[in-house]
């Protein structure tokens, strides 16, 4: 048996104990690291022992943001403050902002306060395809090559599968010789910014350097061989992995050698794998290669001093008042209604909205309502609605449904797209309302900081009659400053 949780159970004001509780019920049932259980997969490009070689074994609150005092995990702030660290002034104030291939605007809280801090900025680059929401306030925009362009081999989602496999998928189309790949695009916006630190500078240049020579196949290549199921040299598998044994016990569970070693071909714990993954072994297997189910992988995979499981930290325990606090609260309010977001399969983000073929058919931004709920305000299916909350107020027709809970509403995420400034001519016609207009970028888990796009409490008011176009009041584009020097 096994109990996960995703973005419903984290994106809420209880976000980190919630996810706590997901693990410690795994745990004290047995069904942690154990096959039919929760395992951890072992994938042939291994990020999580790559971060904790180069000494990014995990970490929270080292430091925290500037407004609202949120912790950083992992080296990330919550981008719940992001406005706030724009538009409050004072010393630390962020005047230029760097966004590659999102939609803030429509994707984090309160987006119209948001849309006036990008407006602001002193300098803003966007690396997009589409001058959408966000990148219409970028002074420049850099468009990378399209998906059939360049090569790819996915390096995240391989972490989050439930079978070990690897797959590469080369170029279909040569790009025009005036194009940039996203890590050309990154990586000579990561040597100029360098320069200002003669370290740092001078770090940046032999690593442009050095990929550019190698290139971004290369580098793919490289990381499959020293990977868990890469290339041992000839007749070295018994004595490799004897003294790799050797050298392990010597160092110690959290030295970066060890944890090289331990990520490797040769390390004990691999030594069951297949071998020999390289990126021609990827060329040759183009519907790619199973590496084989998950095995228990504990206490090998715990990145802690002592390899083991603090179960009952304080900072998680602690927060149980705050939801016991919050339960009373909530009693006292038995007519509140709660949002809570969704996603479509066909609709997964704001930027596939752009195209007809995933948009058509049947309106999918409507707000989802019990029947209970809407005979007890007076409203029929397909009626148009005000939806208003402590932040703002958008209009939207109501879907009823008794798959929804009764005191809980659900509005799509990434709809909004009546924005003037923006060049999405589909998504404009398709354009639906923003979620995140009324979502409140002070309305956060206070443990994590993470921002609460569920569990947002709203209300619900019938309109006599209302226009079909979508209110766009609350969440017009301010002027561009310094002119519109947009440029693509």
């Amino acid at each position: 048996a096994s109990v996960f949780g995703r973005m419903g159970t984290s994106t809420q004001p209880f976000g980190g104990l919630a996810t706590w509780l997901i693990y410690v019920l795994n745990i004290v049932s047995s069904n942690m690291d154990q096959r039919g259980g929760l395992l951890f997969n072992r994938p042939a490009i291994d990020l999580v022992a790559l971060s904790a070689v180069g000494g990014q074994s995990g970490h929270f609150g080292r430091y925290h943001s500037r407004i609202n005092q949120l912790p950083e995990f992992g080296g990330e702030l919550p981008a719940t403050t992001l406005a706030d660290e724009i538009l409050t002034p004072g010393p630390g104030q962020l005047r230029a902002m760097v966004v590659m291939a999102g939609n803030p605007v429509l994707s984090c809280p309160n987006g119209t306060k948001l849309e006036k801090g990008l407006a602001g900025l002193d300098f803003m680059v966007a690396i997009d395809f589409y001058r959408n929401e966000t990148s219409q306030h970028a002074d420049i925009i850099l468009p990378p090559t399209g998906p059939l362009e360049h090569s790819h081999y996915d390096l995240v989602f391989n972490l989050l599968t439930v079978r070990n496999v690897a797959k590469y998928s080369p170029a279909l189309f040569a790009p025009a010789p005036d194009t940039r790949h996203d890590w050309q695009i990154l990586g000579e916006l990561t040597r100029r910014l360098g320069r200002k630190k003669w370290w740092s500078g001078l770090m940046g240049e032999g690593w442009h350097r050095a990929l550019d020579r190698l290139g971004i196949d290369g580098l793919l290549d490289l990381l499959l061989r020293v990977g868990p199921y890469g290339s041992r040299l000839p007749g070295t598998a018994r004595a490799g992995s004897l003294a790799t044994q050797v050298l392990q016990d010597l160092l110690g569970p959290t030295n970066p050698l060890r944890r090289l070693l331990d990520m490797g071909p040769y390390s004990m714990a691999n030594a069951s794998l297949l071998k020999g993954v390289d990126l021609q072994t990827l060329k040759q297997h183009p519907h790619g290669v199973d590496l084989g189910a998950l095995q228990p992988s504990i206490p090998e995979r715990l990145f802690t001093q002592n390899q083991r499981i603090n179960l009952g930290d304080e900072l998680y325990l602690g927060d149980i008042h705050r939801l016991i606090d919050h339960q009373s609260r909530l009693h006292a309010q038995p007519q509140q209604l709660w949002l809570i977001g969704r996603r479509h399969v066909r609709s997964n983000n704001s930027w596939l909205h752009n195209s007809l073929r995933l948009v058509k058919g049947n309106p999918r931004c409507t707000l989802k309502m019990h029947p209970e709920d809407a005979a007890a305000r007076g409203l029929s299916d397909g009626a148009q609605v005000r939806l208003n909350s402590a932040t703002g107020e958008i209009r939207v027709a109501v879907s009823l449904t008794d798959e929804m809970m009764p005191g809980v509403v659900s509005l799509p995420h990434g709809w909004g797209h009546h924005r003037s400034g923006s060049q999405l001519g589909v998504a404009r016609a398709h354009a639906g309302v923003s979620a995140n207009d009324i979502t409140d970028d002070h309305w956060f888990d206070a443990l994590t900081g993470t921002s609460a796009f569920n569990a947002v409490p709203v209300n619900v008011q019938a309109l006599e009659a209302v226009s079909a176009e979508p209110d766009t009041t609350a969440a017009k584009s301010p002027k561009k400053r310094r002119g519109d020097k947009t440029r693509a």
